[in-house]
Order: structure tokens, then C-alpha cells, then sequence
């Protein structure tokens, strides 16, 4: 990924937490603030890699969102080309375990 991109997939993050701000009342202030010390693809990579489920999922999870976790933006949205397949293989686990019926994006969407 180049920085370009980088910075518009890190904005499109900042999106989905302001989101999240609006809609749920949750400020996800960790991620937020890894979004500024690592930019978007690291900050994703490092979240999907923990084996354990974060905070800031299990917030999504009760508030029926999961739609905003690190996991489906990558999954359902143009950006999962950016991810290799053992990633996006750990972000389906998480979902599954949620009991999220995700959607892989493709091209022709």
C-alpha cells in the first residue's frame, strides 16, 4: 500500500469511528489513537492478528454493529485487496465466532 492510499484508507478508519461516536455513544479512543501512531493498514493488521477479541469489538458486538469492526471494513469493502488471505482468514474467524454474516467484497460489487 502505498502512503497515498495509506492516508485515504486511515481516513476512511476515522470515519467508521466517528461513526461509531455518533451512533453507539462509543468513542474508540485506543483505536483512534493507534490510527495516529500507526496509520490504517498497520493498526489493522494488528488488531485482526490478536487471538483474543478487543474492547472495542465486543462494544460493536452489543450495540449490533459489527459492521464497523476492524474486521468487516476490511472483509465487505474495496480495501480487502490490501489484505493477504491468512489476514482476511483470521478476520472471518472473529466474525463467525460473532455470529456475523459477513460478505466478502468483490470487484464486481
Amino acid at each position: 500500500m502505498d502512503r497515498n492510499t495509506e492516508d485515504r484508507f486511515t481516513a476512511f478508519l476515522h470515519s467508521k469511528a466517528n461513526e461509531m461516536k455518533r451512533e453507539l455513544k462509543y468513542t474508540p479512543r485506543q483505536f483512534i489513537a493507534m490510527l495516529g501512531s500507526d496509520g490504517g493498514l498497520a493498526t489493522a493488521q494488528k488488531l485482526v492478528r490478536k487471538e483474543e477479541l478487543s474492547y472495542g469489538i465486543s462494544e460493536l458486538y452489543m450495540g449490533n454493529r459489527l459492521d464497523l469492526s476492524i474486521e468487516a471494513l476490511i472483509l465487505e469493502t474495496e480495501w480487502i485487496s490490501y489484505f493477504d488471505e491468512e489476514l482476511l482468514a483470521q478476520a472471518e474467524k472473529k466474525l463467525k465466532k460473532l455470529n456475523y454474516p459477513y460478505t466478502r467484497y468483490a470487484e464486481n460489487d
